[in-house]
């Protein structure tokens, strides 16, 4: 009985349980034709639908797409994303191995977006240790631009993985980058105590 009521319930306000739309369904589908018209043109939908659940596919096409049309017009709408929940799957794109060779950009469209992805201070540092000089650049970057609360325990963490790194790294290219990193961290980490 209650099943029932559940179920028209359901039908008379036209709510879906984990019912996908089938617009989005399609975008998805049209962003990896090979038809450049009909990739470009997803795109444009992609962007009217502004849906967060386009955004892991966006990235899967900017990460493996040499078209520059096709990679300007992602980068443009990932740089100016003001859809709800667009921060948790940009933080996610961070520790997927899928997107390491675009992690810089990640980094980039959460900060042009104007994120707070404070939950990811770890990840964020992570990055900036593991990649290269622009990773390093962008976390830099996005880690000046968080605003607190912040996460002792995490703030600790990062604050001696940069050191680690910078003990470990005497010539590397990016040894500023982390040093500037340390510093705003530790500077962080001293104004919370």
């Amino acid at each position: 009985m209650f099943l029932a009521h559940l179920c028209s319930l359901i039908s008379k306000n036209n709510l879906s349980v984990a019912k996908t739309n089938p617009e989005i369904e399609l975008i998805k589908k049209d962003l990896f034709e090979t038809d450049h018209a009909k990739v470009v043109d997803a795109l444009k939908r992609a962007r009217e639908m502004g849906n967060h659940s386009l955004i892991e596919p966006m990235l899967t096409l900017y990460a493996g797409n040499s078209d520059e049309v096709v990679k300007a017009e992602i980068k443009d709408m990932l740089s100016t994303l003001k859809v709800s929940k667009a921060q948790a799957e940009l933080e996610a794109a961070l520790v997927n191995p899928s997107f390491a060779g675009i992690k810089a950009d990640v980094l980039s469209f959460l900060w042009n977006s104007g994120m707070n992805p404070v939950g990811s201070m770890r990840q964020i540092v992570h990055a900036a240790i593991d990649g290269d000089f622009m990773t390093a650049l962008e976390a830099l970057t996005l880690l000046e631009s968080l605003t607190g609360p912040f996460d002792e325990a995490v703030l600790m963490e990062s604050v001696l993985a940069l050191r680690e790194a910078l003990e470990d790294r005497k010539n590397d290219d990016k040894r500023d980058l982390l040093r500037s990193c340390f510093q705003l961290l530790h500077n962080l980490q001293s104004a919370e105590e």
